[in-house]
């Protein structure tokens, strides 16, 4: 028994103890990262998925930066252009159906096959930028329509249809040459460029064979 007249030793608490960090295990803060880290099959897919991603958002960017090249397209001029291969589709597939010369049919199987094409290109590109053209709402011309149906039956037809198709393109040429005008995007020039040469070469081979 200690003397009374000493002060009793006051006990020391755990939490008074400022060594005591040294045996408290510490939680290692988590890297946002971590989870990636991990090297687990979840963590590796995920990381895929999100890497996926970005490459997909930046072939789009990519895409869509050439094909415009900063400048806006004139979406008036090339919707005329795809009715005008519209027009002349329906045409060409009359004359490759109703033609009774062969030098008409031959001509109307070129034409068709090739209009087809440039139209299928252009389409292509517009609805790879957002415009997207719905060819079920372009009408044929009537009138045009009436021409070459009045006359199946008759054997004026080939005459009827050769004004028809040599008229519709120089309208045609005439709507390309102004889309190209209108549009800057060097993409869409060099498919027009190629369009309107493809129609010299019909007009040339109407003209030669048949004009």
């Amino acid at each position: 028994m200690q003397p009374s007249g000493y002060p009793q030793p006051t006990p020391t608490s755990p939490s008074s103890d400022p060594y005591s960090f040294l045996n408290t295990p510490t939680t290692p803060k988590r890297s946002p990262f971590s989870f990636f880290r991990s090297g687990s099959p979840k963590s590796i897919r995920l990381l895929m998925i999100v890497v996926g991603l970005l490459f997909i958002i930046l072939i789009i960017v990519g895409i869509k930066s050439l094909f415009n090249n900063g400048k806006a397209l004139d979406l008036p001029s090339l919707t005329q252009v795809v009715i005008q291969q519209q027009e002349l589709i329906s045409i060409s597939s009359t004359g490759s159906q109703q033609a009774s010369s062969q030098t008409y049919l031959n001509f109307s199987y070129t034409a068709l096959a090739s209009v087809t094409t440039d139209q299928n290109n252009l389409e292509k590109l517009l609805t790879a930028n957002g415009h997207k053209i719905n060819l079920a709402t372009i009408i044929p011309s009537p009138t045009i329509a009436n021409q070459l149906s009045q006359n199946e039956q008759t054997s004026n037809f080939d005459n009827v249809y050769g004004t028809i198709i040599s008229k519709q393109l120089n309208v045609y040429k005439n709507d390309l040459s102004n889309a190209y005008t209108l549009n800057k995007s060097p993409i869409i020039r060099s498919i027009l460029s190629k369009d309107y040469k493809d129609t010299t070469l019909l007009q040339q081979m109407f003209s030669s064979s048949v004009g």
